[in-house]
């Protein structure tokens, strides 16, 4: 859009989930004046957005590689829209990974929750809440969508 004389006046988004819901949200804060129309072919807007993913953020799972600045970027960026936004279900959280085993837990043992009983292998931490959190995806994504003004039509059906 940058590279444009003027922004167009309708953009067509197809997708209404958390990418189509982002390329909204920041179109409609790079080009005010244009037109945003999101198609879903589902009944509903964001229906993937269900928090099966468990909608986890890491800032650092990604250090080393080539996406390293995509982590810390996306990280930074998901905590500042939800302060911005009052989403209600971000949080900053531990993160613990444990594997199947037979070892038995015991509540009191170093970094185990209270709730975490029964038989386990190995647990170690994967994040301390200040580079992990929690967002429901279908909260941010409702949230970008209604932010960007788009008209958001369910149902949809592109044929080319």
């Amino acid at each position: 859009l940058e590279a444009m004389s003027a922004p167009p006046s309708h953009l067509v988004i197809v997708g209404a989930g958390i990418q189509g819901a982002s390329v909204a949200y920041f179109i409609s804060k790079m080009a005010p004046s244009t037109k945003l129309t999101v198609l879903e072919s589902n009944p509903t807007a964001s229906p993937h957005a269900s928090s099966k993913g468990g909608g986890f953020l890491a800032r650092s799972w990604g250090d080393g590689s080539v996406t390293q600045s995509l982590h810390h970027t996306s990280f930074d960026l998901h905590a500042s829209l939800a302060k911005e936004w009052g989403l209600t279900s971000y949080r900053a959280i531990p993160v613990l990974s444990v594997q199947p085993g037979a070892k038995q837990f015991k509540p009191s043992q170093t970094q185990m929750p209270n709730w975490l009983d029964g038989q386990g292998g190995r647990v170690s931490s994967m994040g301390d809440g200040s580079d992990t959190a929690q967002v429901h995806p279908k909260e941010f994504t409702s949230e970008a969508l209604r932010r960007s003004k788009a008209d958001v039509r369910t149902s949809a059906t592109v044929a080319g």
